[in-house]
């Protein structure tokens, strides 16, 4: 998610603090996006009928998590 397009446009300051029209523009797709890839990640959750087959999933997204946890975004604490 944080190698997308949207954040490599935007700097933390940008995000927070520059309100440009474009900045505006680019904090709404970002924000879109974000929606979208949630939604992503719920679906790949729910749609498989067996329940270890949606363990595995569940288990998936818990490694991606932690990975990202370990390797903060551009200054960003989590």
């Amino acid at each position: 998610m944080v190698e997308s397009r949207y954040y490599r446009k935007l700097s933390p300051e940008n995000i927070v603090h520059y309100k440009s029209e474009h900045t505006v523009k680019l904090r709404k797709e970002l924000g879109d996006f974000e929606q979208r890839y949630k939604a992503w990640i719920v679906w790949t959750i729910v749609t498989p009928k067996d329940p270890i087959e949606r363990a595995h999933v569940i288990e998936f997204w818990f490694e991606v998590a932690k990975v990202r946890e370990i390797t903060p975004f551009r200054g960003f604490k989590t």
